[in-house]
């Protein structure tokens, strides 16, 4: 029973442990950090929860993308939510068009950062259009919109 408990601690904190994660912790305290300074450097009253957005929190959107949040962490651990998603997927299938079309790494005879560099920035540009054109779509389609209006 601990081995479980343990175990779905982890799955329920992995987001913020995650470097690669949107939500990751030291991350989201570098953004907690540059708000606080904005705000001091615009000279807003309100103090440091002001500054860092407290009262958000209790808004019922945030309240709900929380529950969100942790709904969808917990059908990952009930094994009902894949946990490598459509974007995965996709990165995978570029990055094997890729190799087809102008060919693997090895064969490029680019220095190994540069090819890194250069996935790394196409595979962002994608992801973020694709992320783009995915809330565009939300906005236009009825039936998604009866998903994403949660979000709103």
């Amino acid at each position: 029973m601990t081995e479980a408990l343990q175990r779905m601690g982890g799955e329920l904190l992995l987001p913020f442990v995650d470097p690669a994660s949107r939500t990751y912790a030291p991350l989201l305290a570098l953004a907690a950090v540059i708000a606080f300074l904005f705000h001091r450097i615009q000279g807003t009253e309100g103090g440091w929860k002001a500054a860092l957005g407290i009262h958000l929190w209790r808004h019922k959107s945030s309240v709900v993308d929380l529950q969100l949040f942790f709904a969808r962490r917990f059908l990952i651990i009930a094994g009902v939510v894949p946990v490598v998603g459509g974007a995965w997927w996709i990165a995978t299938r570029i990055s094997i068009k890729l190799d087809h079309t102008i060919g693997p790494p090895e064969v490029m005879q680019l220095p190994s950062w540069m090819l890194t560099v250069g996935y790394t920035l196409l595979l962002f540009v994608v992801w973020d259009l694709s992320r783009f054109v995915l809330h565009v779509a939300m906005h236009k389609i009825s039936l998604l919109y009866q998903v994403h209006q949660v979000h709103h």
